[in-house]
């Protein structure tokens, strides 16, 4: 965790949020200011500089996340 990073203080509960889901790997919320309804932000728990620092682990689990969230929004 950083302490100057946003989405570190969203994970840790100092940023409020409007969490869809949550996992070991991920939290994802609503965004605060969308592009669209339903937009939502994925965030890693672990602390990463971008997404190109992904730990393998979860690169591989943010695609497939991103489809199952992104079905159930299409539903609603």
């Amino acid at each position: 965790m950083s302490e100057n990073c946003i989405f570190c203080k969203i994970i840790k509960g100092e940023i409020p949020s409007f969490t869809v889901y949550e996992d070991d790997l991920f939290k994802v919320i609503l965004d605060r200011f969308p592009a669209a309804p339903g937009h939502c932000l994925i965030i890693p728990k672990a602390h990463y500089k971008d997404i190109f620092e992904l730990g393998e682990k979860e690169a591989a689990a943010i695609y497939p996340l991103a489809q199952k969230i992104g079905a159930q929004i299409k539903k609603l």
